[in-house]
């Protein structure tokens, strides 16, 4: 687990979960984030719910560093929380239309965002299942 006065990170039952505990979600912010984020990834993507209902604000250059690709790394899923009703329909309707190279969904409670962040990683788990049963049953029929 890693706590500081602007974040908490943990990784329980194989889901990262995220709470940004800061009012203002500044550019500085994000980047502190992110590190501390990957350092506990230990290089493997996570399912990730996001925490960010104490955010009141998000200055230009928190919401451009905190989009771009390269901060995707080591996240296979991810849950975001926030408290604005309209923002939350307004970032699902723009992530149909701009294609991210992870599954995201923007909640407005944890409840919710979890619910969807397991039914993810439990889809994926069953993918990867039928996966190793194919190649068994290819590998016996060689």
């Amino acid at each position: 687990m890693f706590e500081n006065e602007n974040h908490k990170i943990e990784i329980i039952d194989g889901i990262m979960y995220y709470t940004c505990k800061c009012k203002i979600f500044s550019k500085e912010i994000v980047l502190e984030g992110i590190k501390e984020r990957l350092a506990m990834s230990n290089n493997e993507d996570q399912y990730i719910v996001c925490d960010m209902l104490s955010v009141g604000y998000w200055p230009a250059s928190g919401r451009n560093e905190f989009g771009k690709k390269e901060h995707q790394a080591c996240v296979k899923v991810s849950g975001v929380i926030l408290k604005s009703n309209l923002i939350i329909t307004l970032l699902n309707w723009l992530l149909i239309f701009f294609h991210i190279d992870i599954p995201v969904k923007i909640f407005s409670n944890k409840e919710e965002a979890l619910a969807w962040v397991l039914k993810q990683k439990e889809e994926d788990e069953n993918r990867e299942n039928q996966q190793i049963e194919d190649i068994t049953k290819t590998s016996y029929l060689s």
